[in-house]
C-alpha cells in the first residue's frame, strides 16, 4: 500500500525517524542529488529519467540507500510506495498499490528486485508505462538493468544506472563515528570489513557490546566476523536462535519454540523479539530473514564449528518443515514445501540445479486452453515431433498434471506429471514408454491400493532441463506426492537430459532402471524410480515421508533384535523377525549382512556400516567401547545406530519385495 505522508506543518514520529536516519546514513552523496534533483521537480513535471537501476552485492546499503530515497521523495511532497522482493509479492497487489490515488508525484522504490527476475518483462511493459508520467520508479537489486531495458533505445533514454561499491576510507571511517567507537577499535574495524557496509555496521555493534572491550583482530572479515556473531549471542538459547534463523527460510516464534532445544532461558517470543531487534535482519511478510552475509557465515561457522550441532539442527528443522508440510492448507503448502527444499542449499548438487537467487519466485500453474498450442511447441523442440504425441496425448488423459510457469499467454515451461495406477488402456497405447514403466512397478510385486506418479515431461522454453525455475516446480511436485500420497509406492522421473539431472537424482534417491532407456527423437531419456516403501536415507522420502506402505515393511525394532543374535543360530531362527518374514535364521543373517555390506558400498552410508560394524558384526563389547573404537561422542554414536537400523530395515524390506 501507498506510505501516507505527514500533514504539513505537523510534527511527527515519521519526522524524527527521518532526522535520525539522515544523521546516520553516510556517502552516497552522488546518488542522493541524482535522485533529489528529480524528484524536488514540481509536480506534472517530467524528470529527465523514469526509472533508477541501483545495483550491488548483498549488504553494500541498498536498502538504506532506498529509505533515504523515502525520506527526500516525502519531504518534497510526494507519495512514496515501497515493494519488497523478499516478500515475494503478488504482481496484482505491486499494480494495486502503484495505482492507488497519490498527493503530488508517485515514488515507487522496489528493493531485492533481483528476487522479482521473473516479473522484470512485465514491470518494464506492463507495471511502469501505466504509471503516471511524472512518476520515478527505482529498482533496487543485486544485479544490473537486464538486456530488456539496455536493447530498448527509449528505455535507455529513460534510464539511469547506478552501481554501489564498498564506502570509501572517509566514508566508512564516518559510520563508524557515527557509532561512537574508540579510536582503536574503529581502526581495527575498518581493516577487517573494507568498506562493507554491513560488514562495518555488524561489526561495530558487536565492537561496542557488553563483553567486547578487546578489538576484534582478524586476517579477513568471515575469518573473524563469523565466530564474533555467534559469541554475541547473550546466552545459550539466544546463539542457537541465531542458528535456526540462519538456517531457515523465514523464522517465527513458533519455528524457534519448536525448534530451539529446550533449556533454561528466555522463551521464544523473547527470542523472536531480540533476533528481530538484530540490525541484518529485515522483518518481512512471513518471518525473519537475515542478511545474506550474515547468513551465510553463520552458517558455515557452525558446520565447521560443530558437525554434530549442525546435523542436529537440519533434522530438527526438516522435521517441524515436513509436519508442516503435512499439515498446511492448501494455499500454504507450497512455501512450507519451498521452505523445505531451501533447507537443502548447501548440498553441493543442490547447487547445481537450483538458483538459490531467485529460489520460490516463480510457481506453476494449470495450463489454460489457449495455450496449448505454446506447450506443443515447447515439448516438440525438446524430444521432436514423434515422442511428443505420447507426451501430449497425457493432456486430454490427466489435464490436471500439466502445470505450467509464465504470465497468462506466455508459456516458459511445461511439466507433465502422471500417475500411472489408473492410466488407460488407450493411454498406455499410445505411450509406449509410460506402459513399459507401469509394467515394471507392477512387477515389482504392487498391492491393489498401491499408487506409481511419474514426471513425464519437464522442459524450459530456454534452459530446456537444465537449471531454470521449473527445477523449484518439479521438487515442489515431487514433495507433494511423496508427504500426501499415504499409498505411493513408486515415484518416477522421466528425463531427456540424464547426464545432468542423474547425478541430482541418485543423491536424493532415485535409481536408474536400464531396461527403461529409450530414445525419444535423438535424446536418450532414462528414468529414475523412488522407492517410496523403502525410503533410501538422504532421499527425499525418508525425509517427508510417512509409515512406508507396502506388504514388505520391516519393523525395526525387530531388526534390532535380531541383530543382537546374529551370531547366535538358533536364536536368530526363533526371532520375530524370522518369524514375520518367513525366513530361516540362515537365510536372516544372510540377509542381514547383506544389508550391512550394502552400506559399506554406498559412501552417504558409511558411517553407518562402521556402526553397524563394531556394534554387531564385529562388536567392541558394549555401546559405550562401540562409541569410543569409533572416535564418536555417545550421543552421536546412539544417534548414528538408530539410523543404521532403520536403513538396515529398509534394504531387508527391499530384499523380501525381490524375493516375492
Amino acid at each position: 500500500m501507498p506510505e501516507r505522508r505527514a500533514s504539513a506543518g505537523r510534527a511527527t514520529v515519521a519526522g524524527r525517524v527521518a532526522a535520525a536516519r539522515r544523521g546516520a546514513f553516510v556517502g552516497r552523496h552522488r546518488e542522493l542529488e541524482l535522485f533529489r534533483q528529480a524528484v524536488e521537480l514540481p509536480t506534472g513535471v517530467e524528470p529527465p529519467f523514469a526509472v533508477l537501476h541501483v545495483h550491488g552485492p548483498g549488504g553494500i546499503g541498498k536498502s538504506a540507500l532506498l529509505r533515504m530515497y523515502g525520506d527526500v521523495a516525502r519531504a518534497a511532497g510526494a507519495t512514496v510506495v515501497r515493494i519488497d522482493g523478499r516478500d515475494t509479492p503478488d504482481p496484482r497487489a505491486i499494480r494495486d498499490a502503484a495505482r492507488a490515488p497519490a498527493d503530488g508525484r508517485l515514488v515507487l522504490l522496489v528493493d531485492a528486485y533481483e528476487l522479482l527476475g521473473p516479473l522484470d518483462g512485465w514491470v518494464r511493459e506492463e507495471l511502469v508505462p501505466a504509471l503516471p508520467g511524472d512518476a520515478l520508479t527505482v529498482l533496487a537489486g543485486r544485479e544490473p538493468p537486464s538486456q530488456g531495458w539496455l536493447d530498448d533505445p527509449a528505455w535507455r533514454a529513460l534510464s539511469r544506472v547506478v552501481g554501489l561499491g564498498p564506502l570509501d576510507a572517509d566514508e566508512a571511517a564516518g559510520l563508524l563515528t557515527s557509532a561512537d567507537l574508540p579510536a582503536g577499535t574503529r581502526a581495527e574495524v575498518l581493516a577487517l570489513a573494507r568498506g562493507h557496509p554491513l560488514a562495518l555496521t555488524v561489526a561495530a555493534e558487536l565492537a561496542a557490546g557488553p563483553g567486547h572491550g578487546t578489538p576484534v583482530v582478524g586476517p579477513a572479515l568471515l575469518e573473524t566476523l563469523v565466530p564474533r556473531l555467534v559469541d554475541a549471542a547473550p546466552g545459550p538459547r539466544h546463539r542457537d536462535a541465531l542458528r535456526v534463523c540462519a538456517t531457515a527460510r523465514t523464522t517465527t516464534e513458533a519455528l524457534l519454540r519448536d525448534v530451539v532445544p529446550d533449556g533454561h532461558g528466555p522463551g521464544a517470543g523473547e527470542l523472536f523479539d531480540w533476533l528481530r531487534a538484530r540490525s541484518w535482519v529485515e522483518v518481512g511478510d512471513r518471518g525473519l530473514v537475515p542478511h545474506d552475509l550474515v547468513r551465510d557465515v553463520l552458517v558455515a561457522d557452525l558446520r565447521w564449528r560443530d558437525p554434530d550441532a549442525a546435523e542436529s539442527l537440519y533434522q530438527r528443522l526438516r522435521q517441524w518443515t515436513v509436519e508442516r508440510v503435512r499439515t498446511a492448507s492448501a494455499g500454504t503448502r507450497e512455501q512450507a514445501m519451498l521452505d523445505l527444499l531451501f533447507e537443502f542449499r548447501h548440498t553441493r548438487r543442490m547447487a547445481t540445479w537450483y538458483d538459490w537467487s531467485t529460489f520460490g519466485l516463480v510457481r506453476g500453474r494449470p495450463i489454460e486452453p489457449d495455450e496449448l498450442p505454446a506447450l506443443r511447441e515447447i515439448v516438440v523442440g525438446h524430444v521432436g515431433p514423434e515422442a511428443a504425441g505420447a507426451v501430449l496425448a497425457w493432456v486430454d488423459e490427466q489435464p490436471g498434471g500439466v502445470v505450467v510457469i509464465g504470465d497468462r499467454g506466455q508459456v516458459d515451461g511445461a511439466m507433465v506429471s502422471i500417475t500411472l495406477h489408473d492410466a488407460s488402456r488407450r493411454i498406455l497405447r499410445t505411450d509406449p514408454l509410460a506402459a513399459r514403466a507401469r509394467e515394471w512397478a507392477c512387477s515389482r510385486g504392487l498391492r491393489p491400493d498401491h499408487e506409481v506418479t511419474a514426471v513425464r515431461f519437464l522442459a524450459h522454453r530456454e534452459h530446456a532441463e537444465r537449471r531454470s525455475p521449473m527445477q523449484d516446480v518439479v521438487s515442489v511436485r515431487t514433495i507433494r506426492e511423496v508427504a500426501t500420497r499415504s499409498c505411493l509406492a513408486f515415484d518416477m522421473a522421466m528425463t531427456a537430459d540424464p547426464a545432468f539431472n542423474g547425478p541430482l537424482l541418485e543423491t536424493i534417491g532415485f535409481a536408474r532402471i536400464p531396461e527403461l532407456d529409450a530414445v525419444q527423437g535423438t535424446r536418450e531419456t532414462a528414468t529414475y524410480v523412488l522407492d517410496v516403501r523403502t525410503r533410501p536415507s538422504n532421499s527425499f522420502s525418508d525425509i517427508v515421508g510417512g509409515p512406508a506402505p507396502g506388504p514388505a515393511g520391516v519393523d525395526p525394532d525387530a531388526v534390532r533384535a535380531a541383530l543382537r543374535d546374529l551370531h547366535r543360530p538358533d536364536r536368530l531362527a526363533a526371532s520375530g523377525l524370522a518369524t514375520t518374514t518367513g525366513t530361516t535364521g540362515d537365510d536372516l543373517r544372510a540377509a542381514l549382512l547383506t544389508a550391512i555390506d550394502a552400506l559399506r558400498a554406498d559412501p552417504r552410508d558409511a558411517r553407518l556400516h562402521r556402526v553397524l560394524d563394531r556394534t554387531f558384526v564385529r562388536p567392541a563389547g558394549t555401546q559405550e567401547k562401540a562409541a569410543e573404537v569409533l572416535g564418536l561422542p555417545f550421543s552421536t554414536y546412539r544417534r548414528h545406530l538408530a539410523a543404521a537400523i532403520v536403513r538396515v530395515a529398509s534394504l531387508v524390506a527391499a530384499a523380501l519385495v525381490d524375493r516375492n
